[in-house]
């Protein structure tokens, strides 16, 4: 996949197969090399906000637990769970907005 995103030039394809391949070393107990997928998806995905930061901070919150660096984990938790909060709002607000022109039966008899 990281292939296929390069050859795209799609760098938040690239993050995710990025962060994916991290996940998976930070599993076999490869941690160094897991975390280092992990810089490199942060990097291409810069001040961008959404799941796949929150991912990436979820990941690297595991990298620290594991490496016993429990107050950078938590920091990481927290930022991942800060980034969710900040989607739900978002998602909320234009559902609220959105919502009135779904229902309306005027805008079903335009069809």
């Amino acid at each position: 996949m990281q292939d296929v995103a390069e050859a795209l030039n799609a760098p938040a394809m690239m993050s995710r197969a990025l962060a994916r391949t991290g996940e998976i070393l930070l599993h076999q107990g490869q941690l160094e090399e897991g975390y280092e997928s992990l810089m490199q998806a942060e990097i291409l995905l810069h001040d961008m906000s959404g799941t796949d930061a929150a991912d990436i901070h979820r990941l690297r919150g595991e990298y620290s637990q594991r490496t016993t660096k429990h107050k950078n984990a938590e920091q990481l938790y927290e930022q991942a769970t800060v980034v969710l909060e900040e989607l739900d709002r978002t998602f909320g607000l234009v559902d609220g907005l959105l919502s009135p022109w779904v229902l309306s039966p005027h805008l079903l008899s335009l069809y």
